[in-house]
């Protein structure tokens, strides 16, 4: 079996193919400037946005060993929710442009949530500014 070889690219830009209702289109310039585009099936997108993260995720911790460092994106709407069948709170926001995440937390966990969003408007016990969390 011949050995996986990775070539450098750079991403351009994204599309999304709306005439055959399912890719996404990944623009790339390759080393030397040579253009390569990527089409990804609409059911792979949520795949490759997770390997995104957890590979983002990793490099940052190398790139960056501070802890506390975190990366912020702008959010355009919020919502939260409740899964009664599992018994589990449900917290999406939707990205600035992009789609909409959620995330599942357990219910035990509302109340330091809670407390910690009273931090933030300066009631019951001060937290750091830059780190809230549980």
């Amino acid at each position: 079996m011949a050995e996986e070889q990775a070539v450098k690219a750079n991403l351009r830009g994204a599309t999304v193919v709306e005439h055959d209702g399912g890719y996404a289109i990944y623009k790339f310039d390759l080393e030397g400037g040579q253009p390569l585009n990527i089409a990804i099936p609409h059911s792979e997108v949520e795949t490759l946005l997770l390997m995104a993260i957890r590979t983002g995720g990793a490099l940052g911790r190398v790139a960056t060993p501070e802890p506390t460092a975190k990366r912020t994106l702008p959010v355009e709407w919020w919502t939260l929710g409740r899964d009664l069948e599992r018994q589990r709170m449900v917290i999406s926001f939707r990205i600035e442009g992009g789609m909409e995440m959620s995330y599942d937390v357990a219910t035990d966990q509302i109340p330091p949530m809670i407390d910690a969003l009273r931090s933030m408007l300066g009631e019951g016990t001060p937290v750091p500014p830059d780190t809230v969390s549980h």
